[in-house]
């Protein structure tokens, strides 16, 4: 959860109306006691925005498109321990209503398979409250 134009945590310089959250997929997790690594990733999905969010909203889209081109190439086939992708950065605009912003959401949810074919699904919701009055 972030307050639009919140340095701590909105990172797209102060633009208002948005919060811009910088996200990291990270496997092969050894310092979380109940997270036992495994085999390297065989594959690392996005679900959440699917494909066809993605065709109808340019919000999904600009999501799909920054995950799918930076985390598999960063964290599938790794056998590295705690290996995370780069900051991808995501864009949670604020909703527009007759009474002024409401808080904006953007669900995320991945599914990961190993290559010993254990698999696992995670999710993330980011809320964007706006400011106060």
């Amino acid at each position: 959860m972030c307050v639009d134009d919140d340095p701590r945590c909105d990172f797209d310089g102060q633009t208002p109306g948005s919060c811009t959250f910088l996200v990291r997929v990270c496997a092969n997790n050894t310092d979380i006691g109940a997270c036992r690594p495994g085999t390297r990733l065989a594959s690392w999905t996005l679900r959440k925005p699917s494909a066809s969010q993605a065709a109808s909203n340019p919000v999904a889209a600009a999501v799909r498109a920054a995950f799918l081109s930076s985390v598999p190439g960063a964290i599938v086939g790794s056998d590295a321990p705690d290996v995370c992708s780069g900051d991808v950065a995501v864009t949670v605009p604020l909703r527009a209503s007759g009474g002024g912003p409401t808080a904006g959401k953007l669900k995320l949810a991945s599914a990961t398979a190993l290559y010993d074919g254990r698999r696992d699904k995670d999710k993330l919701l980011l809320t964007c409250l706006p400011p106060p009055s």
